[in-house]
């Protein structure tokens, strides 16, 4: 998840059971199908998903979105979109229909302000950005006012809320006297630390990649994956569970090679977690490492049975997916994200289909080839089919 390219470590991501319980009765082994091992490819995403609408994040005077790292969204349909991959750090709340609404807080050295902008939470009508370069948490309300601000101790990559109040940190390989060497970390609605999980070794400390580690909300669950993992884990305030465990065969990161401080380039071709993980009813879209590439994977709960979405049988939604972030919505829609580049590199390879989309969803294709020409990005939301 962070930034830094050194010497990396897996072995930490892989022996993590001994820091949490060790109940296995809820632990479900999803494991990777090839083409290999099919008779024919499985059916795509329309099988079982709908659209149900779509945002497009629109153009305006009044903000410059310059990038997207994560999109959140309120009880009533807003938009809160975490705009941190450049030297300017915002989060933009925009309405609905994907038009500006407001900057909430704001970057700077002034006592309000937050530096080192890594993540937007949002609960009620409770707003949360994690300031890691100021070991705390500010809190605004939907008008953006700030409300209050709690000092973790902690750095940080990530944070999530639970229904109670509590906050949950994602802590990946940047300890502090708070912290220690612990990738979470939980704190009670005022700020007062309550537990610490799934420690790592202190040989691990500041090295991470970019493109692994996460921490996520499914429903009412807090789900985690430390990096280079192939473990999700659920937390509690009291507890943490291993809930998924992902079997790449072959391809799993060898034990020997994972019990020792390793170059990225030499665990890349194997199999472990990426950067986010959404579930609705049955199904999960997660996003994956593997012989050397990131893939988007498509999986069945009901068999725990995990494939490459390129390896189902093509539909118009399966080929926009292909190129997408897919982003938990609510208990049961998620959001898929396609960044400006991303549809444009879609129309390019003709994987747009534009009036099958139209039908799928009123305006979805149009939308779709107005936003190419913008450069604006598109958020489709979908739906389990019921049956």
């Amino acid at each position: 998840m962070k930034h830094v390219l050194l010497y990396l470590a897996v072995g930490a991501s892989l022996s993590l059971l001994s820091s949490c319980s060790k109940e296995r009765s809820s632990l479900s082994t999803i494991s990777l199908v090839t083409p290999a091992e099919q008779s024919e490819p499985p059916a795509g995403l329309l099988s079982q998903m709908e659209p149900i609408g779509f945002t497009v994040l629109q153009k305006s005077p009044d903000y410059q979105l310059r990038s997207i790292k994560k999109v959140v969204f309120t009880e009533d349909g807003h938009l809160l979109v975490l705009d941190n991959q450049t030297d300017f750090q915002d989060v933009w709340l925009l309405s609905p229909d994907g038009t500006f609404v407001r900057k909430i807080g704001q970057q700077g050295s002034e006592e309000n302000a937050y530096e080192g902008l890594n993540d937007v939470e949002v609960r009620g009508n409770e707003i949360t950005l994690l300031a890691a370069g100021r070991r705390s948490l500010y809190q605004y309300d939907l008008q953006g006012n700030l409300l209050n601000k709690k000092a973790t101790g902690a750095i940080g990559d990530g944070v999530v809320r639970d229904a109670a109040g509590n906050y949950y940190l994602y802590n990946e390989h940047s300890a502090t006297e708070v912290s220690g060497y612990h990738y979470v970390l939980v704190y009670d609605s005022t700020g007062n630390l309550l537990n610490q999980f799934l420690p790592y070794g202190a040989d691990r400390e500041n090295l991470a990649y970019e493109y692994t580690g996460f921490i996520t909300r499914s429903g009412n669950e807090i789900l985690v994956n430390p990096p280079f993992g192939n473990t999700v884990y659920t937390i509690t305030p009291t507890s943490c569970t291993p809930k998924y465990q992902f079997d790449f065969g072959a391809d799993n990161v060898p034990e020997a090679l994972a019990s020792q401080p390793i170059r990225f380039p030499d665990v890349e071709q194997y199999g472990f977690l990426n950067e986010w993980l959404a579930v609705t009813g049955d199904w999960m879209q997660v996003e994956y490492q593997h012989q050397n590439r990131i893939r988007h994977g498509w999986a069945d709960l009901s068999t725990n049975q995990l494939f490459n979405l390129s390896d189902l049988a093509a539909d118009p939604i399966s080929k926009l997916i292909s190129r997408s972030t897919v982003l938990p919505k609510s208990n049961q829609q998620v959001a898929v994200l396609l960044r400006p580049e991303q549809i444009a590199a879609l129309f390019q390879a003709n994987q747009v289909q534009v009036e099958q989309l139209n039908t799928l969803y009123p305006g979805l294709g149009a939308a779709l080839e107005t936003a190419a020409a913008e450069a604006e990005p598109v958020l489709i939301y979908l739906k389990e089919k019921q049956e």
